[in-house]
């Protein structure tokens, strides 16, 4: 039997704990969204970096044409930097670029998950590959969802989406799963909403910053669900896509 866990902040995040753990960070607005879209749209790699400081490091490594450097703080886009919003970068081409990426919250989240056994994100929009990949690996351990949450806060987008994932992993398989408290909530929170995701993300704090700063188109596009097959797996410092390392 595998156990579900749900932690709401990527600050509850125990390295210690990490080791025997797969690991799925969801920063649905829009940190692991933008990871799955780039990721479905041609992109090679996103490199998730701490901060802006991590992200020029990290392109001192890289020719200039080979990478697309993103990032926002607060959801304000950093100076000289793409603003991370999947419905603009899937205007430009990605084809075997490197996403260096560094978001307030989501890329901070999946840089405290890299103890863990393995490292995915998800979202609404990638969910159930994600589910599946999981499902298909010939593993026992605990899967820990990870929230990133909002600046130390609570994110209902996040919850929301880890609803969704919990979801996606219980049903049509023969796997026995057990739901901690947390996951349970989750879950029920998406079985009550499911029918609403969009209004939901609108309406949420995050949702209703990043309208305020002209990026609404970024938030209806993330309340898809399930419309990209892409797993991104954290594999020697970068999300790839699972299918194309061997597991």
């Amino acid at each position: 039997m595998r156990k579900i866990h749900v932690l709401t902040r990527k600050e509850d995040i125990n390295r210690e704990k990490l080791t025997d753990c797969t690991a799925v960070v969801i920063d649905a607005l829009l940190a692991t969204s933008t990871i799955a879209a780039v990721l479905h749209h041609g992109a090679k790699e996103v490199i998730p970096v701490l901060n802006e400081q991590e992200a020029l490091l990290a392109c001192e490594t890289l020719t200039e044409a080979s990478y697309v450097l993103c990032g926002e703080k607060g959801g304000h886009t950093l100076e000289g930097f793409q603003n991370p919003d999947p419905v603009e970068l899937l205007k430009r081409d990605l084809s075997d670029k490197s996403i260096v990426l560094s978001t307030t919250n989501g890329t901070v989240a999946v840089q405290k998950c890299s103890a863990a056994k393995s490292v995915y994100t998800s979202s609404m929009l990638n969910g159930p590959a994600v589910a599946s990949h999981i499902k298909k690996e010939q593993d026992t351990s605990s899967v820990l969802i990870v929230c990133a949450g909002s600046d130390n806060r609570f994110s209902l987008e996040d919850f929301l989406s880890a609803g969704y994932l919990i979801s996606e992993l219980i049903k049509e398989n023969n796997l026995s799963w057990k739901l901690t408290d947390s996951a349970k909530a989750a879950f029920q929170l998406y079985e009550s909403q499911s029918h609403r995701i969009t209004e939901v993300f609108k309406d949420t704090e995050t949702g209703c910053l990043l309208a305020e700063l002209g990026f609404s188109k970024a938030v209806t596009y993330a309340g898809q669900s399930g419309i990209i097959p892409i797993v991104p797996r954290w594999t020697n410092n970068r999300l790839v896509n699972a299918k194309r390392v061997s597991c």
